[in-house]
């Protein structure tokens, strides 16, 4: 289901195989610094190169450094200036830390050098939801869409926003293609039942289904408004 783009499968071997290997966050902790001191000395050894400013800063970023990890990214495009991981990444830094027009310019950016990157459409259209700008939050998704249309998660969120507008057949539309996709979609299965209840329709077997997924708010509806 996930799209990778081909300059961050170094970093994702790596903090995937930490992940595996380590249970404690302890011991995870420690493979991240030292990860960062050698990406350090080989930016010592090679300071042209972009990829060590990246894949440190994709392990700032992991550690929720996120000051660092924006330096690094910011470091890495200016060294060369068409790395779409980059931009990409650091406009999610951006928008964790809620610097939302920052976030939608690095993802436009991305756009712009790779139009074909369904993540960068997707990114900003999380951006543009989180601004409350659901029009251009739906525009995004459904260039997502369009170029990966198997992500259950796009589809989940499109249907957030058209809820939000209060346009519930649509959002019912999305939700029930993200169930499709991914039938243990606990908040799938919830929000279809809530846009159903404002539509009129049944939805108790929605609220039940999620609550099996073990989704709470969805049991605390279903105690409440179903037998």
């Amino acid at each position: 289901m996930k799209r990778i783009s081909s300059k961050s499968i170094l970093l994702i071997i790596l903090f995937g195989t930490l992940s595996s290997c380590n249970n404690s966050k302890r011991e995870a902790d420690k493979k991240h610094y030292e990860a960062i001191s050698e990406f350090s000395a080989a930016i010592k050894l090679d300071p042209d190169n972009p990829f060590n400013f990246y894949n440190r800063g994709v392990v700032y970023h992991n550690l929720e450094e996120y000051r660092s990890a924006i330096s690094d990214y910011t470091s890495a495009i200016k060294l060369d200036t068409d790395f779409t991981s980059a931009y990409n990444n650091r406009g999610i830094v951006y928008n964790r830390l809620g610097n939302y027009d920052e976030a939608i310019s690095d993802y436009t950016s991305a756009i712009r050098l790779n139009p074909n990157d369904a993540n960068s459409y997707y990114h900003r259209g999380v951006a543009y939801y989180d601004l409350k700008n659901y029009d251009e939050a739906i525009n995004d998704y459904n260039s997502s869409i369009k170029l990966y249309p198997n992500d259950a998660v796009v589809y989940y969120d499109r249907g957030v926003a058209y809820y939000n507008l209060e346009n519930y057949a649509e959002a019912i539309r999305d939700y029930s293609t993200a169930i499709k996709l991914d039938s243990d979609f606990a908040s799938a299965y919830h929000n279809r039942g809530l846009a159903k209840e404002n539509s009129g329709l049944s939805y108790c077997s929605d609220f039940k289904k999620a609550c099996d997924l073990e989704h709470r708010k969805a049991c605390s509806l279903c105690n409440k408004r179903c037998d």
